[in-house]
C-alpha cells in the first residue's frame, strides 16, 4: 500500500508539459534540476528537459541577471557543436522555472556509471 502511495505522489510532482513539450516521465533528479524525457510534437522526437533548480530572488535585480545568466549559457552552450556535446534544442521559461531542452538518448549511461 505505502508503494501505491508513494507512486501516486511521484505521477502528481511530474508535469504535464513544459511549454510546447509533453512530459512522459521522470529520468533522474540531482543537485542542479530534474531531467524530463519529453516528446516535442512538432518535430515528432523525444527530447529531454532539464529543470533547473532557480529560485527567484526576492532582489529584482538579482533576479534578473540570474535569468540573463541563464539565457547566455544556454546560447553559448547552443552554438557548440561536438561529437560529446549533446545539442541544445530549445531554452524557455515558464511559471518561474528555468528549462533546457536537449536531445534524448535511450539507455545513455551518467559519468555516476564510471
Amino acid at each position: 500500500m505505502a508503494s501505491n502511495v508513494r507512486e501516486l505522489q511521484q505521477t502528481a510532482d511530474i508535469p504535464k508539459k513544459i511549454g510546447k513539450y509533453l512530459i512522459i516521465n521522470n529520468v533522474g533528479k540531482g543537485s542542479t534540476g530534474t531531467v524530463y524525457l519529453s516528446h516535442d510534437p512538432y518535430y515528432r522526437r523525444d527530447v529531454a528537459i532539464k529543470v533547473y533548480n532557480i529560485e527567484e530572488a526576492a532582489n529584482t535585480d538579482r533576479a534578473n541577471v540570474s535569468r540573463k545568466m541563464f539565457y547566455n549559457e544556454a546560447h553559448m552552450v547552443g552554438m557548440l557543436q561536438h561529437p560529446n556535446i549533446m545539442p541544445i534544442y530549445d531554452a524557455g521559461e515558464e511559471d518561474g522555472k528555468y528549462y533546457v531542452v536537449t536531445e534524448h538518448i535511450q539507455g545513455a549511461r551518467t559519468l555516476a556509471a564510471y
